[in-house]
């Protein structure tokens, strides 16, 4: 994440690389001036996002013409690193919150384990402090409070609060940020 305090993450976009993925969408084939006049974003910032692109074999480059071809389309902007490979901080946020709509109502133990993949385990305090902070941006209500014993808190996610597919972020600095809708939701001491 950039410098940039959290309330100036409002595009509903998801930021420059889903503006620069999209374009890419909409283009197909395309030069990196075709994407400097179509996005507010810097000339560096654009050709790593290619060079990821490129290395993680969506684009192919054509050194002669200097043209890219889109040669792996993908609905969202392909989470990756320089070399090609796939970022996967906040996989297991992604598969949570999938579950959550899936699922009439849930507690921990059972978001943990319906949301867990051979490729990415959601750990039981991951799917606590996810819940915790869900719960506190009013994403979710609770429907049967914890008791003694064995007992979790039930808990239901409010459609009225699934404003895309990708899950709330939950920042280290504690506050909820939304990417569908390009806002923050809650933030710790606030209560809103």
């Amino acid at each position: 994440m950039s410098g940039r305090p959290a309330d100036s993450f409002n595009t509903k976009s998801g930021g420059f690389r889903a503006e620069i993925w999209a374009e890419i969408m909409e283009l197909k084939q395309f030069h990196l001036k075709d994407l400097l006049k179509a996005v507010p974003a810097d000339r560096k910032t654009i050709s790593d996002y290619l060079l990821c692109l490129k290395n993680g074999g969506y684009l192919k480059y054509e050194s002669d013409n200097k043209n890219y071809h889109l040669i792996k389309p993908y609905r969202f902007a392909p989470r990756l690193r320089k070399n090609g490979s796939e970022v996967t901080i906040g996989r297991g946020n992604e598969q949570m919150w999938r579950t959550m709509a899936m699922l009439k109502n849930f507690d921990a133990d059972e978001l943990a384990i319906n949301a867990s993949t051979n490729d990415c385990i959601i750990k039981l305090n991951s799917c606590k402090s996810y819940i915790a902070s869900l719960f506190q941006a009013k994403y979710l209500c609770m429907i049967t409070p914890a008791k003694a014993g064995h007992n979790r808190a039930r808990y239901k996610l409010l459609k009225s609060k699934i404003t895309g597919p990708k899950p709330p972020m939950i920042m280290r600095s504690k506050f909820v940020f939304d990417p569908n809708i390009g806002k923050v939701i809650w933030r710790e001491g606030n209560g809103s």
